[in-house]
């Protein structure tokens, strides 16, 4: 099973392309078309960049430029040699007449995994999400669309850069505060090297124990406080015993 994740900015990209095409738009019955670009990492597909394609329909046509959209893609390869189509997103978060044609003639561009993203640019001010994600695939000779879970995959610099100021402030003071830690485990790393307190050496293995048993992918995940303030706590036990020791050398 593929994990799907979306980085933010994309949608960012999606809402811009819109309202320059339709700048004056009240309503979704104009959308716009692009493409998206990924990369894949073991199991999970990560997308992280898009752009628009020329896109045009009516009631009983419609029209997409896939050569252009190839090109495009042939661009996108020469910068970022890794990431490669994985489908595209359209701004109507309903589906039309002409959207199983649409992914049909997608899919014969993207291949045979190929991703639907509909983003709603509208604000509605209504409980339902403006995005939402579709795989497109070919069952029996019939293009189906299904809808596929995604979660969006916030990189520290997009939290610090799309953050309301106070939470700006509270990252840059983590960001400190981690950058002091880094400092004082230098510091023990530095100390241990030479002969050193055994009850300093008992701590930091009991430090590196609780590290294993709590990786810091899931305290950080989960927001297991407990878990940190443990870490931290035998951290602290840590330096100021070795700056006991310290001082007592040098007296």
């Amino acid at each position: 099973m593929t994990e799907v994740l979306l980085q933010p900015t994309v949608l960012f990209q999606i809402a811009d392309h819109r309202r320059r095409r339709f700048e004056n738009a009240q309503t979704n019955q104009q959308r716009v078309v692009g493409c998206l670009v990924g990369l894949r990492q073991g199991n999970k597909l990560i997308i992280n960049n898009s752009f628009p394609i020329p896109f045009d329909e009516n009631p009983q046509a419609y029209y997409v430029d896939t050569e252009y959209a190839k090109h495009m893609a042939e661009m996108f390869k020469k910068v970022y040699s890794d990431e490669n189509l994985i489908g595209y997103y359209t701004t109507s978060p309903q589906f039309r007449a002409h959207d199983s044609e649409l992914a049909t003639r997608m899919m014969s561009l993207v291949g045979p995994e190929c991703y639907l993203l509909n983003v709603d640019c509208l604000d509605q001010n209504n409980l339902e999400p403006f995005y939402k994600l579709y795989t497109c695939q070919s069952i029996d000779q019939q293009t189906q669309i299904q809808p596929k879970e995604t979660t969006l995959h916030w990189s520290l610099v997009e939290k610090v850069v799309l953050a309301a100021p106070e939470q700006k402030r509270e990252l840059v003071d983590v960001l400190s505060a981690l950058n002091v830690m880094e400092s004082e485990i230098l510091q023990i790393i530095e100390y241990m090297r030479g002969e050193c307190d055994l009850e300093i050496v008992d701590r930091v293995q009991n430090l590196l124990n609780i590290a294993v048993d709590e990786p810091g992918v899931e305290m950080i995940r989960r927001s297991n406080d407990n878990a940190v303030q443990i870490v931290l706590g035998e951290l602290v036990r840590v330096i100021v015993q070795m700056k006991k020791n310290q001082e007592k050398l040098k007296k």
